[in-house]
């Protein structure tokens, strides 16, 4: 490279710094210029983050930690577990035999059936000092958004008023169909907003996150949601056991009645017969010995069915072990004011700076 080259290269690398220095300068030199603005803007949007701070509901969280123990069975099952929990350490996820996915817990919690046990359900509430359904709280004691109330009497307002002039409820022919109006079902969909349910696939922990305005209502509502949780779970692990528990012990029962049924005969048959001398009474005697016998012998076996499925059933019974209960938070989860009022500055602080860059330009050009 020549002399001349060089000392145009340098030259060029001079003049791009010295226009970066002059565009530091400028963008400084507007940044200042527009101090009050921005500081004006800062502050006014600190004032609306001060208003929806405090408008803001006040939220309490509960949290719940369960551990499921599944028993495993011998042989290949076994090993299927043994596989089973390597696999999860490399995020591989085969399933449990008998058992629900784990993926698939927290579906539960966002099911409507859950919902509809969970507002029959009854919580405490300290204003009143009783218990009362979480449908009746919702509805007509929790606490209503400031921005909720004003979205639903402004902009929403035709809505509501068309929802009124709806039928409340629809005659259904069909038990199987299940029918929400319109209130009920914004009550479930606020609350899928306000319970969560989280699985860790490597540890199995069962984590349940309810937040709702009054602190011992989330700790209720948490208590329910692990109740039915643990309930269902275990229903889907070992219904089918139950049910053949059942299909046996009913059976026994059938049993019990025909061979009390036969030795009854049997002994009737020998109190009126005592000195057997005809082969037709032999035959009849051996006939009634023979339906005892086999009576006797199936009243034996379902004996030892019913043993073995009621051993099945203890052992399939999934057990949760509890790591945390559902303690009734002392400290408020929402709204976190400062940070509020943190956030609603920088934003209006960053509001102001695009109009002083881009603002004046805009203006300018429209002029």
């Amino acid at each position: 490279m020549s002399d001349e080259d060089r000392i145009d290269v340098n030259d060029l690398v001079l003049k791009i710094d010295k226009d970066e220095n002059l565009n530091l300068k400028l963008i400084l030199s507007k940044v200042w210029d527009g101090k009050f603005f921005l500081l004006k803007c800062g502050f006014i949007s600190a004032l609306i983050g001060v208003v929806v701070a405090l408008v803001s509901i006040t939220e309490y969280s509960s949290t719940s930690i369960l551990f499921p123990e599944y028993s495993e069975s011998s042989g290949g099952s076994n090993l299927l577990g043994q596989f089973g929990g390597l696999a999860s350490f490399a995020g591989i996820d085969i399933g449990s035999e008998g058992g629900l996915n784990p993926e698939l817990y927290p579906t539960i919690v966002r099911s409507t059936p859950f919902y509809m046990e969970l507002l029959k359900s009854k919580v405490y509430y300290k204003k009143l000092n009783d218990s009362i359904p979480l449908e009746t709280y919702m509805k007509d004691h929790a606490p209503k958004s400031f921005g909720g109330l004003l979205l639903k009497y402004t902009i929403g307002l035709p809505r509501y008023l068309a929802s009124k002039d709806k039928v409340e409820s629809t005659n259904i022919s069909n038990e199987d169909l299940l029918y929400l109006d319109k209130e009920t079902t914004d009550i479930i969909k606020s609350l899928r907003d306000r319970i969560a349910c989280e699985i860790s696939k490597k540890s199995g922990l069962i984590t349940i996150y309810v937040e709702m305005p009054d602190p011992l209502i989330a700790a209720g509502v948490n208590k329910f949601t692990r109740a039915y949780m643990e309930e269902y779970l275990t229903d889907y692990k070992i219904g089918k056991l139950n049910d053949n528990l059942s299909f046996l012990i009913d059976r026994r029962e059938e049993a019990w009645m025909e061979y009390s049924d036969a030795q009854n005969a049997l002994y009737k048959f020998r109190d009126n017969n005592f000195n057997i001398t005809t082969s037709l009474a032999r035959s009849r005697e051996e006939h009634l010995e023979a339906e005892y016998t086999l009576a006797l012998s199936v009243l034996e076996e379902l004996n030892k069915q019913v043993e073995q499925a009621r051993i099945k059933v203890k052992e399939q019974t999934p057990v949760f072990k509890e790591l945390q209960p559902p303690l009734i938070p002392n400290e408020k989860s929402k709204p976190k004011r400062m940070l509020t009022v943190l956030i609603f500055s920088v934003v209006g602080v960053f509001g102001g700076l695009a109009y002083v860059f881009f603002g004046h330009s805009l203006t300018t050009s429209e002029d």
